[in-house]
């Protein structure tokens, strides 16, 4: 999630955890469901309000 909140997209995340572009979709994915949003910019929104990430 800090990575997304970094603003880096998903090749770059990618890279730096040494997985690839689809994983890192899926899991991006799976945050977004668990969240209860649809896009990067709500996810991080959301993921602030609730004290996941600072």
């Amino acid at each position: 999630m800090a990575s997304l909140v970094k603003g880096l997209r998903i090749k770059a995340i990618a890279e730096k955890i040494f997985l690839s572009k689809g994983s890192v979709r899926n899991c991006t994915t799976i945050i977004y469901a668990q969240l209860g949003v649809n896009n990067r910019e709500d996810a991080v929104r959301k993921a602030q309000e609730e004290g996941l990430v600072v």
